[in-house]
């Protein structure tokens, strides 16, 4: 029962980070062009374009705790840490946002080398997925 319910919330937790991308982030511009009456892209000041940067930067780390599938409460804590540290007024400036945005590739990137058999198994199972074959007809 406890395993259905961590799947459940993990399911949610991606579903509704790629509605933050493609509904969020994707619509921006149609929105924009819709208030213009004609096509136009949108434009962005520094402090816009770094929290996007920061925004993907974020999602990159949290692919990496996330790609053995389980997170432990230090890395729990850690996220929280990092996150709590950005709300600090100082830390909206252009050039914060930026290092917080090389700090999240970092770590991410560290950990994705630590957890290279995970990425591995999980492309396997994405290449099996894409080209037809049953996630349950491997397990047996």
């Amino acid at each position: 029962m406890t395993e259905a319910r961590s799947s459940a919330s993990f399911n949610a937790l991606i579903s509704s980070k790629l509605n933050q991308w493609t509904l969020l982030i994707g619509t921006l511009v149609l929105v924009y062009s819709v208030s213009l009456g004609n096509y136009g892209s949108l434009p962005l000041g520094t402090r816009q374009a770094g929290e996007i940067w920061l925004t993907a930067a974020q999602s990159y780390f949290a692919i990496s705790l996330l790609i053995d599938l389980q997170i432990s409460a230090r890395e729990a804590l850690a996220l929280l840490s990092l996150f709590l540290v950005q709300l600090h007024p100082t830390f909206h400036r252009h050039e914060w946002l930026l290092a917080f945005t090389a700090l999240y590739l970092v770590l991410g990137t560290m950990l994705l080398v630590r957890r290279f058999e995970d990425v591995r198994r999980v492309m396997e199972l994405a290449r099996k997925r894409v080209h037809g074959a049953s996630v349950k007809r491997e397990r047996e």
